[in-house]
């Protein structure tokens, strides 16, 4: 599972085994999956509930709050648009990414290097 927070109010985390990203409203307590199915792996863009993920490991989030960064294990860095009403998912990087460093910040907390190249690719990978 990986965290990532916005602001002091919404935290996103990335449901490994779920294969899916979750939004936690600290202010209101509710949790909501906003990208992937829950239990479904695969690998497709688009809207929330219809893009899938390849046990997501890692998030980051961008300076105005509103882009998502995922790693899937399948080596796909994708973005998650969460300033709209529904968000989507979109693949930057395919096929091309791979964890360089990790070191531990907190004792839940790990911050990682991500590499990406062209020469890296993944076999196989086609869209579900």
């Amino acid at each position: 599972v990986s965290l990532v927070a916005d602001s002091p109010v919404m935290v996103y985390v990335a449901d490994t085994k779920n294969h899916c990203i979750r939004q936690l409203d600290i202010s209101t307590g509710r949790v909501a999956t906003i990208a992937g199915a829950a239990g479904q792996a695969g690998f497709r863009d688009g809207e929330s509930e219809k893009a899938r993920f390849h046990s997501p490991a890692s998030l980051a989030i961008d300076d105005t709050g509103t882009n998502v960064f995922v790693l899937d294990n399948i080596r796909q860095i994708r973005v998650v648009d969460v300033s709209l009403t529904i968000p989507i998912v979109t693949t930057l990087i395919a096929g091309a990414c791979r964890g360089i460093s990790s070191s531990i910040v907190f004792s839940s907390i790990v911050v990682r290097r991500v590499g990406c190249h062209t020469d890296w690719t993944a076999s196989g990978l086609v869209e579900q």
